[in-house]
């Protein structure tokens, strides 16, 4: 699957349908009678919906199924996989959201595609706003992070 990244804006229409975007098809991979699944996210701090591929979606379900039983599990299971929906696409290529994911993120009328690698999630404009201006990470942190998941490659010219 091809990474999400990027932002689009829309306006959720008075039935909570949304355009599913030709790009974001593509990278879900869908067919005609494909389906999406759309969660909650299962971070406090982030009042946003998620969106998966089936595929990435039984992914996540069978990681979170090898989990211990414990409060962890027990909650991504309340929290989580319990308030997920598989969302088919009407003949417009549009999306409906359930009235209870809309109240959990606090979604009205816009709303933000906002690309997160493996899934898309869906804000509310004014909370990813919020959630933005709330993060407090420095510099180096996120040098630290990136160096440790070994995202700068060497320079060719360091090499010979």
């Amino acid at each position: 699957m091809r990474p999400f990244f990027g932002r689009k804006e829309y306006r959720i229409d008075p039935k909570g349908r949304i355009l599913l975007s030709q790009e974001y098809y593509s990278k879900l991979n869908l067919t005609e009678t494909s389906t999406i699944i759309i969660t909650c996210s299962p971070y406090k701090s982030e009042k946003c919906l998620l969106v998966f591929s089936e595929e990435y979606w039984n992914r996540e379900v069978k990681r979170i199924s090898k989990m211990d039983e414990g409060p962890v599990r027990k909650y991504l299971e309340l929290n989580y996989i319990s308030k997920a929906e598989e969302i088919g696409l009407d003949t417009q290529n549009r999306i409906r959201i359930p009235k209870y994911m809309m109240d959990f993120a606090n979604i009205d009328k816009d709303v933000v595609f906002a690309g997160a690698i493996d899934k898309l999630k869906i804000w509310a404009k004014e909370t990813l706003e919020t959630a933005e201006n709330s993060l407090q990470v420095s510099d180096e942190l996120i040098d630290a992070a990136l160096n440790k998941a070994n995202m700068f490659m060497p320079d060719e010219e360091e090499d010979r």
